[in-house]
């Protein structure tokens, strides 16, 4: 008995930490400032293009920005600590919401050496050539792919960093796969871009506490989100 009575105990004593945490963050917070999250890829070029066109809109209101993994984001919106976060194929929860902004597809990146003859490649194209494989939120989804389509990528390096691979690629160390924005985010001189014969789909989504009382600047960023041309 002592020991459920400690477990429950336990339990009472972090949820007041997380709400004295949340309180905190609540009463801090400026009625004109979105803390606005995102994963690393998307955080190169896609969240400061979307800052700076969202403040030409409304240009009274201030921005706080950060690059979080995936968990990290979860917790911090969890916490309040972060108003909004932008990443890919994350669900909705207890706690926190998620809408579909942007719906991509997954695109294949090769040195100029390599030619295809086609627009679009298919994994039987890609047997034996060298792959470069990238640890990241949708790793997993590939790799699903991949089993599908009965094919076992020639696996040369692993970077965690959509950039490193991009420049791997570009020393022609060998191919990579990866989504569309990111691939379109960096600076793809020197490779190419290539569609794949079976489609590969992603989902960007934005998250956000529903928790936390809304407010008319945070709102109005959201509708900006969800109506956004995202130019790839």
């Amino acid at each position: 008995e002592a020991h459920v009575l400690f477990r429950h105990a336990d339990k009472i004593h972090n949820d007041l930490k997380n709400i004295n945490e949340i309180t905190k963050n609540l009463l801090k917070n400026a009625p004109g400032l979105i803390k606005l999250a995102s994963t690393p890829s998307l955080g190169v070029n896609l969240m400061p293009e979307l800052v700076a066109e969202f403040c030409k809109r409304f240009p009274e209101v201030k921005f706080e920005t950060h690059t979080l993994h995936l968990d990290q984001i979860e917790q911090k919106i969890n916490e309040i600590n972060i108003d909004i976060a932008l990443a890919y194929d994350i669900d909705s929860s207890e706690y926190i919401e998620s809408e579909t902004v942007f719906e991509g597809d997954f695109v294949l990146l090769s040195p100029p050496s390599i030619d295809f003859n086609s627009v679009s490649v298919s994994c039987h194209d890609l047997e034996g050539i060298p792959f470069i494989r990238i640890e990241g939120p949708l790793s997993i989804r590939l790799d699903n792919y991949f089993k599908e389509n009965n094919f076992t990528p020639n696996y040369v390096t692993t970077t965690d960093t959509y950039q490193i691979a991009k420049s791997l690629v570009d020393k022609e160390m060998g191919i990579t796969i990866l989504d569309q924005i990111s691939a379109t985010n960096i600076d793809t001189d020197g490779v190419k871009i290539s569609q794949l014969e079976s489609p590969l789909k992603f989902d960007m989504k934005m998250v956000y506490s529903n928790q936390k009382v809304e407010s008319i600047v945070l709102n109005n960023f959201k509708a900006f989100l969800s109506s956004y041309n995202f130019k790839l």
